[in-house]
């Protein structure tokens, strides 16, 4: 009767958490809180960036990366050091609290960024998985959150939400699939689909808490049709240190 009373406890445990999963938030709610987790005023971080595709063959690239929180929304900016093909190379990001977001790609031989806008956003960010698109901000009312069922995912009780746009011509996905932490509010699977077919995957393969906050310092991307993958890596993290305001402009590329 011992074992038989521990087993329906097992079961009672895996399940139960699940079910009460619906009860405590809406899919949206859920988003709103994916947006709202607390994130640090500053942030430098060296990235690396693993490219392979489907042979195989693989290339490595270095970024120094800043972000800030201004009074009118977070700038992130973006300077490739290796390798040679592509150092000196740049993105800037200006996330809005109201109004649209900007971007801008800095190639040394033009020595001036190009606004990245309309078809261009749903390209390659730099030959990896990831589209301009991707590293924009969205506002939670532009899709319709729906959340599937809760499920435990390594261990760890997550939330499944899918996500359609309510203007299919706002971005390139037809719906987004995640899988979020319960605990952090941190996404660590995620589904993108294309014309009713699962297009890329994004898979975190590490996360940390660094000075307080959460971070996915080891994210695994695939497109699924070309069989390419990036592996992107957040290494010396420092969060909170004083950064200028003059980072994060155009001039900051040529230095």
């Amino acid at each position: 009767m011992g074992k038989l009373f521990f087993h329906l406890l097992l079961v009672m445990s895996i399940f139960l958490p699940l079910r009460n999963l619906r009860a405590e938030l809406t899919g949206r709610e859920i988003i709103k809180n994916v947006l709202n987790r607390k994130t640090p005023t500053t942030t430098e971080v060296r990235v690396k960036m693993l490219l392979t595709d489907k042979n195989q063959n693989e290339r490595i690239r270095e970024i120094s990366s800043f972000s800030k929180e201004f009074p009118d929304g977070r700038r992130t900016i973006m300077k490739f050091i290796l390798p040679a093909d592509v150092k000196g190379m740049g993105f800037l990001q200006k996330v809005r609290k109201k109004g649209m977001d900007e971007q801008f790609m800095y190639l040394p031989e033009l020595k001036r960024a190009r606004r990245v806008t309309g078809s261009a956003r749903k390209g390659s960010f730099f030959g990896s998985d990831l589209t301009y698109e991707d590293l924009e901000s969205r506002d939670v009312d532009e899709d319709v959150h729906t959340l599937l069922r809760g499920s435990n995912l390594d261990g760890v009780v997550v939330y499944v939400v899918e996500s359609n746009p309510k203007d299919p011509e706002s971005t390139q996905y037809g719906k987004v699939i995640q899988w979020i932490r319960k605990d952090n509010y941190i996404p660590v699977r995620a589904e993108f689909y294309k014309d009713g077919e699962l297009f890329k995957k994004l898979a975190v393969e590490k996360i940390d808490k660094i000075d307080g906050f959460w971070v996915a310092q080891k994210t695994n991307i695939k497109t699924l049709k070309t069989e390419h993958s990036t592996i992107i890596e957040l290494l010396d993290i420092k969060n909170n240190k004083p950064i200028p305001d003059d980072v994060f402009t155009e001039r900051f590329f040529s230095r």
